[in-house]
């Protein structure tokens, strides 16, 4: 475990930063937009209506993507060259659009199968291999100082983040599902103190990969 260095911790802070801080931004766009009010308005057409689900996703997704990605590059700015720093935040904001819009639809279709807990872990499977799997094209082609990165490792390594994240995280502690027993109830208190713990679990799976790579270099 001599690996596990302080970029290690770094990587776990920077996580657990960015997805606190893209929540409070995301919380005061919903106080900005008034969406409450927004998706009361009458709906015309069924589009409209598809519409109205998922552009807040969409908006959730997107940033959460770039400020996790952005203060993952505290740690990333050592082991990628400066011209990605871009397209590492970029891959990261398109793969999290992808990951919640796919983790969302294949988990309530699980959910109905295997039940909540079920449909957690699917989504967090595919939400965190989707992402993995984009950040993985960054490592793999512009990476120095890491050793072999592999587009499979860093996507295998994000799916199980992702699996035991948002089970622990949105079905245990908290209740992500709304139907799920939980220690914490909804409630601004229970989504911060969820997410927080879902960064934390999410970076230990990801930096134990990231700086055994680094290790393995030096």
């Amino acid at each position: 475990m001599r690996f596990l260095t302080i970029r290690f911790w770094l990587w776990l802070i920077s996580n657990v930063l960015g997805h606190l801080v893209s929540l409070g931004i995301i919380l005061l766009l919903a106080l900005a937009v008034n969406w409450s009010s927004v998706s009361q308005k009458v709906i015309t057409t069924s589009s409209d209506a598809d519409l109205r689900s998922l552009a807040p996703l969409i908006v959730i997704a997107l940033t959460d993507g770039i400020v996790v990605g952005l203060l993952q590059l505290v740690v990333l700015r050592h082991y990628i060259s400066k011209a990605s720093f871009v397209s590492w935040i970029l891959y990261t904001a398109v793969g999290s659009i992808c990951a919640w819009l796919a983790g969302l639809l294949m988990g309530v279709g699980v959910f109905f199968i295997a039940g909540p807990y079920g449909g957690l872990i699917v989504a967090g499977g595919i939400a965190g291999a989707i992402v993995g799997s984009a950040q993985s094209r960054i490592l793999q082609r512009n990476s120095y100082e890491l050793y072999s990165p592999t587009s499979t490792s860093w996507t295998a390594s994000n799916a199980l983040a992702g699996v035991i994240a948002v089970f622990i995280a949105g079905g245990l502690v908290g209740n992500w599902t709304g139907v799920t027993w939980s220690l914490l109830n909804g409630g601004l208190e229970g989504w911060l103190v969820s997410v927080a713990v879902a960064a934390v679990l999410y970076s230990i799976p990801t930096g134990y990969c990231l700086s055994k790579w680094a290790y393995q270099a030096a």
